[in-house]
């Protein structure tokens, strides 16, 4: 699914028509969702271990040592793309401080695993391509959209109970997003139940 596609999806389930992207910030919907979706994409990105945002890469070493205030031995530069850590040397016990650009830890080398952002493709100038596509499973990708369809209802002057609709289908497919991809608890589980039961 491209940008475009997933754009065009969470305007026309609020009753929109589609909008043509980069262009479609002459319409409300269009300048609401391309300024909604990178927060929306990255928010429900740093909420589970998406298995297709996780990324394992072995740190550059950032010449200097660390302020003595953070207590580790090593300073490492860390990726552009990162939101989130998820561990070192895939041991969740390992101790390091994340710090904007930069990760302390007691390990020589360490191996990072990271959600990474994979809401944006770009060309080959730098340039965000609407139309490659994104890296989302399927299921990702329809919690994404409903989430940013909710966000948009918020802003736009639509009715109550389509508003309503766009918020219990975005939950409902968050949860399911993340039965598919095998990182829900039990908790969770039990959550959505008792809300689509309310």
């Amino acid at each position: 699914m491209t940008l475009n596609e997933l754009i065009n999806l969470s305007v026309t389930r609020l009753g929109f028509n589609k909008v043509s992207l980069p262009e479609s910030r002459a319409t409300k919907q269009g300048e609401m969702a391309l300024d909604n979706y990178p927060q929306v994409a990255k928010t429900m990105l740093r909420r589970a271990n998406w298995p297709e945002a996780i990324k394992r890469v072995t740190l550059d070493y950032e010449p200097g040592y660390p302020d003595n205030n953070t207590g580790f031995a090593y300073q490492y530069s860390v990726p552009s793309d990162l939101l989130k850590v998820l561990n070192l040397n895939d041991d969740n016990d390992e101790a390091f401080r994340n710090e904007s650009t930069l990760l302390y830890c007691d390990a020589e080398a360490p191996v990072l695993s990271y959600i990474a952002d994979i809401s944006i493709q770009y060309d080959s100038a730098g340039d965000i391509d609407y139309t490659e596509d994104l890296l989302y499973s399927t299921s990702l990708a329809e919690a994404i959209i409903w989430e940013l369809a909710n966000q948009m209802s918020m802003g736009l002057k639509i009715n109550r109970a389509l508003m309503e609709r766009a918020e219990k289908y975005a939950i409902i497919a968050y949860y399911e997003a993340l039965s598919q991809s095998g990182t829900e608890s039990r908790e969770e589980q039990a959550g959505i139940a008792l809300w689509v039961d309310a």
